[in-house]
């Protein structure tokens, strides 16, 4: 790939960015429309009655969704728990609603903060997120942090028992994915990600070939 053809790429990420930009701060208008031609502000006398009103509704959620299993009770409870922290920092999230809300972010990040913007609903932080999806640091070859966890993992189920040693018997698969399909780099670092043979790539960008 020559030098105009990488700078031609990056161009077009650049492009392609900007446009999602775009398109995400016409949401947000959108939504600051609605919100404010349709939305209600509670006093604070308010606020404690709709909190009384989710006490008082609470054995009908119970009726209505008998198993205490199901995700609409847990999201019920984890509602209710949200309204009556004192600070946002003092909420701890059950793992399932971090897990869907992490799926609701990867579908549309837009969509997820008009969402927990909006009020209507209390929902983890884009930093609470961040740190669950981004527990170790990604990189190329091996990663330690990823064997340490591996390790760990295998202490909780036994898998070092003496007196089992069958449970040393396992088998570690490795498989290619694809993190990103044209020239994508860090704009932290500098350093090109979604190739397999980085070493060429820069090889080309600094030869100009």
């Amino acid at each position: 790939m020559s030098r105009d053809e990488l700078i031609g790429k990056i161009s077009q990420q650049r492009n392609a960015i900007t446009s999602l930009q775009n398109q995400i701060a016409q949401t947000q208008r959108q939504f600051q429309r609605d919100l404010s031609g349709s939305g209600v502000t509670l006093s604070a006398c308010q606020s404690i009655e709709m909190r009384d009103a989710m006490a008082l509704c609470s054995t009908e959620m119970e009726k209505a969704f008998p198993d205490s299993n199901c995700f609409q009770r847990l999201f019920w409870s984890e509602q209710f728990k949200s309204v009556n922290v004192k600070s946002a920092k003092g909420m701890k999230w059950h793992p399932m609603i971090i897990r869907w809300c992490l799926y609701l972010r990867q579908k549309s990040s837009a969509a997820y903060d008009a969402l927990r913007d909006s009020g209507f609903i209390t929902l983890p932080s884009a930093r609470t997120l961040f740190d669950y999806s981004h527990y170790t640091k990604c990189g190329n070859g091996y990663q330690p942090d990823v064997l340490n966890i591996l390790k760990s993992e295998a202490e909780k189920k036994g898998m070092y028992n003496i007196d089992e040693p069958w449970r040393k018997y396992v088998g570690i698969l490795f498989d290619e994915i694809q993190v990103k399909s044209e020239l994508v780099y860090d704009k932290y670092s500098g350093e090109l990600i979604g190739y397999c043979n980085l070493d060429k790539v820069g090889n080309q960008m600094s030869d100009g070939t």
